[in-house]
């Protein structure tokens, strides 16, 4: 699957949040150094996502998208080759980014909507992408049950989110403390949109889904943090041995990622396949 790595014209950026958007899209894509491994998380996770959507649908097979909380719009873009998508995000700014960068001949459109407001027809999609949002909401049961009710039966749902789990993550606020705290007092949490309001861990999302009309279908954890010190020497090796070690790093990560004790806490981040539970 061809990723759609396009940019804007950077002089119609009028305002901070389109050169914010920006800013991710250069981190993310075009990064040279990536010092912090920003672009390489994003890619494996993109490349993770795109895998798992071709694998739930028959080549040439025509399907309706939802993109909850699309952000610049990639994903959405790059799915409008074959699918007609819909991306949404609660950020006006970010829409008009995304619009800015679609082409003519993709079946894209872009509506800025809140994710626990869903302002879609009943039984509208074959699939819905929630990719790094759902530790953003502050009723992540109530945009699940939106999401539910918008899916086809038997549609699938693909979630990520940091993984609550990794070790590197040990002080964030969990799921399961912030269903403890009072829903009037939940907003609090949120300090910024961009900021993260609780992490999960893996039984803390099954559990969500499933009890959200979802069954799981797969879970699959991705990034590793075990080969994070050898990630930064890589980026000091001449291009093509790096391209080589690059690849025998993925390698090696997809190993750990897969270990049943140290993937759940060397990881950080997760990705579940979900299906609409036909009633």
């Amino acid at each position: 699957m061809w990723i759609v790595m396009r940019l804007p014209n950077e002089n119609k950026l009028k305002s901070k949040e389109m050169r914010t958007a920006l800013h991710y899209d250069v981190n993310e894509f075009f990064n040279v150094n990536d010092r912090c491994g920003s672009k390489y998380r994003y890619m494996s996770r993109f490349f993770a996502i795109s895998e798992l959507v071709k694998s739930l649908f028959s080549k040439g097979e025509q399907c309706k998208i939802l993109d909850v909380g699309c952000g610049q719009g990639n994903y959405s873009l790059t799915l409008a080759k074959m699918h007609e998508t819909i991306g949404i995000d609660i950020r006006t700014e970010l829409i008009k980014y995304a619009i800015m960068k679609k082409e003519r001949e993709e079946d894209a459109r872009f509506v800025a909507c809140n994710a626990e407001e869903l302002c879609f027809k009943d039984e509208s999609f074959d699939l819905v992408l929630m990719l790094e949002v759902i530790e953003h909401l502050t009723d992540p049961e109530k945009a699940m049950k939106k999401i539910s009710r918008t899916l086809k039966p038997g549609g699938f749902l693909i979630v990520s989110t940091p993984n609550g789990g990794c070790i590197v993550y040990i002080n964030k606020l969990s799921f399961r403390r912030f269903l403890r705290i009072p829903s009037e007092e939940r907003k609090s949490t949120a300090y910024s949109i961009d900021l993260h309001t609780f992490l999960f861990k893996e039984r803390d999302l099954w559990f969500l889904l499933e009890h959200s009309g979802f069954q799981v279908v797969e879970v699959r954890r991705i990034n590793s943090i075990a080969l994070g010190i050898p990630w930064f020497s890589f980026l000091w090796l001449p291009s093509v041995f790096r391209q080589i070690s690059l690849a025998t790093f993925r390698q090696i990560e997809t190993m750990i990622e897969t270990l049943p004790i140290i993937g759940p806490t060397m990881t950080t981040g997760l990705i579940f396949v979900a299906k609409k539970k036909v009633s």
